[in-house]
């Protein structure tokens, strides 16, 4: 490592109603060097609440729950905390519209590989 240069942990919020999709990706995560899963969220309430009080550097969204009222949990995060950035994940492309339409930053299809996931995890974290 070169001297001077400090590290910075990219804390992710894992987003999805789905307990087990939680908890597979926060172990992704966690064996991770460089990232650091902060909290985990099922709805739209605990999103707004952990998002403002862990304040990740990503949200790891399923796109469904991004859909809920056509994007105003997205919209909210984005006004609030406009630095954060939001990854959403899908099964059906056509979830995705109304979240990228909100203000997500990028999207992936679930069934894509864990390199790609955390390639783009760590491309949006040293986005501007």
């Amino acid at each position: 490592m070169t001297a001077g240069v400090k590290l910075h942990r990219i804390k992710v919020l894992v987003v999805d109603e789905c307990a087990v999709a939680r908890h597979g990706l926060l172990g992704i995560l966690r064996t991770q060097g460089d990232m650091d899963p902060v909290g985990e969220a099922a709805d739209g309430v605990q999103v707004l609440n952990q998002a403002e009080r862990l304040r990740p550097t990503i949200m790891l969204m399923d796109a469904k729950l991004a859909d809920t009222n056509d994007g105003e949990c997205i919209r909210r995060i984005k006004e609030r905390m406009p630095e954060v950035k939001i990854l959403c994940l899908t099964v059906h492309s056509r979830e995705i519209e109304p979240a990228i339409s909100a203000g997500a930053d990028a999207h992936l299809n679930k069934d894509g590989e864990r390199r790609e996931l955390l390639e783009t995890l760590r491309r949006l974290a040293i986005r501007d």
